[in-house]
């Protein structure tokens, strides 16, 4: 179970990022430290979402580089390979 492992491994160190629009998160297992750019498979996501994204990761690992945040998980969609 993926909660486990970082409520175990890296408490308070971590943030989701879940990208997949077909799969929501129970943010209450992961203390809120949920973020969501639901991005469709196969697309590309808009330069405004990734400025988003990118703003929120930059604040979540803080301006200090000592900070003992370090994992950043990211959880895409399935892709349409054909």
């Amino acid at each position: 179970d993926v909660a486990v492992y970082l409520n175990y491994q890296h408490p308070n160190k971590y943030v989701i990022v879940n990208l997949c629009p077909e799969y929501d998160y129970p943010v209450t297992h992961f203390f809120g430290r949920v973020l969501r750019y639901p991005i469709c498979a196969g697309m590309v996501p808009s330069l405004a979402m990734m400025w988003e994204y990118c703003q929120a990761v930059k604040v979540f690992l803080g301006p200090d580089p000592g900070r003992d945040r370090t994992v950043v998980a990211l959880h895409g969609g399935k892709t349409n390979d054909e």
